[in-house]
């Protein structure tokens, strides 16, 4: 098989949870299994990592960082330990570089050789007078410091190797900032890129040949996907892994995902990814999903695909796929023409959904915890969207002169009902499906309440 990328990776670099240590081992055993090579461990939550990056871990978490480098080691994934500065870092303070070369000893001394250094989400401008006083930009800055430590890195570990990420890490064309980085960074030292946006839609080879020339270099691409942090964090980002050129790897020297707060829902998407990486030229996402689905969770394979086209809005589809949204429209044109049995198909239709996703619950039990908000929001609007369905029947037979007391009183506690449930389904946090199935039972539900009102004359 080709090696199209180098380096075939994740990057535990989001906000929210952090991951238990349970996680992370059963992260890197799925890496193993699945032929990825590079685990960067950078939690937004590890106060060492950022905000106190300066003091030393705490005596016992060795033992933990040992047992993950190398179970790392064992699956043939390499251990990067990431550390991000940010703000406070004097750049021209030989004292800061120090104290970030003994953080990086602490992981040397475990048996990490590949190590990280992330000036992400700071001012692109120098703070210290110090640095002011010493460097022209930012870039000289970085890159000097970023030198000068990876020959003390060099020194202690002759394999040793350094991954930076640069300040201004994404855009549609380089600026000086990146001429100036990849002019006097070390060729030695990777460099990694989002692409033309935090969380890139598409990775493009144009916008990958024209940064990898400003760099001097192959870059390295932070692919901010299947992420849910921040605002997305009410995701579940777990659709195709689609929209990555299949020539990227001729600028690219590999690709770490960012992975969800949920560690085993993100496995759902490192098995397609892990295919693009492997074989860009052929790669089929829809084709990689439904045969990633079915050699993951055979037994569980119709819900977790159902689940699936109900969670497609992301980063790499913000249009989403509104898969209710389409079940209403086709309701809506077959019952034009066939009114029983429309409502009687879909009913039958959004039960096996609804069942499908329950069965989870029996394959695994750590997935089922991850995804089970997202599992509950969508069987109670699917839910909705069914009673919805028996309404417009219960509509219809009120909808004469003389409609009985008994179908009016059914079409009125269907109303109650549905009032409810909708009311309910506004205090999801999570967001599987959209919001489309509020329009369509809405509009039922209000016709159902004017016909109501008719029978009262």
């Amino acid at each position: 098989m080709e090696n199209y990328f180098e380096y075939k990776g994740i990057v535990e670099g989001f906000y929210g949870r952090e991951w238990s240590h349970g996680e992370r081992k059963d992260i890197i055993s799925f890496m193993g299994k699945k032929g990825y090579n590079l685990y960067i461990y950078a939690p937004k939550t590890d106060p060492f990592h950022r905000l106190r990056w300066k003091d030393p871990y705490p005596c016992g978490y060795d033992k933990e960082f040992a047992e993950l480098i190398n179970l790392a080691a064992k699956n043939h994934v390499e251990f990067s330990a990431a550390v991000s500065p940010g703000l406070s870092l004097i750049y021209s303070h030989d004292e800061d570089l120090e104290k970030l070369f003994e953080k990086y000893t602490f992981f040397s001394n475990l048996g990490v050789k590949k190590f990280s250094l992330f000036f992400d989400d700071i001012p692109l401008s120098l703070n210290h007078m110090a640095d002011k006083e010493k460097y022209s930009s930012l870039a000289h800055a970085q890159s000097d410091f970023s030198n000068r430590l990876y020959d003390m890195l060099l020194k202690k570990d002759q394999d040793a190797k350094l991954i930076i990420c640069p300040t201004l890490y994404h855009g549609t064309d380089p600026v000086q900032y990146h001429t100036l980085l990849g002019e006097c960074l070390d060729l030695r030292i990777d460099i990694m890129w989002t692409g033309e946006d935090v969380c890139s839609q598409k990775l493009l080879t144009e916008n990958t040949k024209k940064i990898s020339h400003a760099f001097r270099r192959k870059v390295l691409y932070w692919d901010n996907f299947p992420v849910n942090d921040s605002l997305m964090c009410g995701e579940l980002h777990i659709g195709p892994y689609e929209s990555r050129e299949k020539d990227l790897y001729l600028y690219s020297k590999g690709i770490v995902l960012n992975p969800m707060n949920q560690a085993y829902a993100s496995m759902l998407v490192m098995a397609d990814a892990i295919n693009y990486m492997n074989f860009p030229d052929s790669y089929d996402p829809v084709k990689s999903k439904e045969l990633s689905l079915k050699e993951l969770y055979p037994d569980a394979y119709n819900g977790l695909l159902t689940l699936v086209h109900f969670n497609l809005k992301s980063p790499l589809h913000p249009q989403g796929f509104e898969k209710i949204k389409e079940l209403a429209l086709a309701f809506e044109s077959e019952y034009s023409l066939r009114p029983v049995q429309a409502v009687e198909k879909y009913t039958i239709l959004i039960e096996e959904h609804i069942q499908n996703l329950t069965s989870l619950e029996k394959t695994d039990e750590k997935l089922w915890k991850d995804i089970l908000p997202w599992v509950e929001e969508l069987s109670a609007k699917l839910r909705i969207m069914l009673e919805t369905f028996e309404l417009i029947k219960l509509s219809s037979d009120i909808q004469c002169e003389f409609p009985s007391k008994t179908d009016i009183q059914k079409a009125e506690e269907k109303v109650f009902y549905l009032e409810r449930k909708i009311s309910e389904s506004i205090g999801f946090q999570t967001f599987s499906g959209g919001i489309d199935f509020l329009g369509f039972c809405l509009k039922y539900l209000l016709q159902a309440k004017s016909l109501l009102k008719l029978t009262q004359y």
